[in-house]
């Protein structure tokens, strides 16, 4: 959301419906980014599931129409590797490429994309480990 237009907003209200409308997560947004976490149970899994976004708005008779970018992300209950780890040397300010190994089978429905965390560890874990999460475009 545009920070600008956080101002009329105190917080957002954030609900997580199943598919027969049973709430089965909820939680507040108390910033213009921010994070929302819910386990799905597990006879829910594979179901359709709502996110629902309910503004506060901080001014009586303040409500108005409101832009934000919301982004659901999907995490399995485990990882799964996509590959064996490498073993990769690379000298100060050098690059190298590792590759990712096969795409997981994951059954995903259309518009998904599997979402990897990428780690790198120093030799003999040494220091915190780099972590990036990207998305995964076969």
């Amino acid at each position: 959301m545009p920070r600008d237009q956080w101002d009329d907003f105190t917080d957002f209200g954030v609900t997580d419906f199943d598919s027969t409308g049973q709430q089965v997560g909820q939680g507040a947004l108390n910033y213009a980014a921010g994070r929302h976490t819910v386990t799905i149970p597990a006879p829910l899994r594979g179901h359709p599931f709502t996110v629902e976004l309910f503004p506060a708005f901080a001014r009586d008779n303040g409500a108005h129409p409101w832009r934000a970018t919301v982004r659901v992300r999907f995490l399995l209950e485990e990882p799964r590797p996509a590959g064996d780890a490498v073993d990769v040397s690379v000298v100060p300010g050098g690059r190298s490429t590792v590759p990712l190994g096969k795409n997981p089978e994951l059954g995903l429905p259309d518009g998904f994309v599997p979402l990897v965390e990428l780690r790198v560890q120093m030799t003999g874990g040494a220091g915190a480990d780099a972590v990036r999460w990207v998305t995964w475009h076969p």
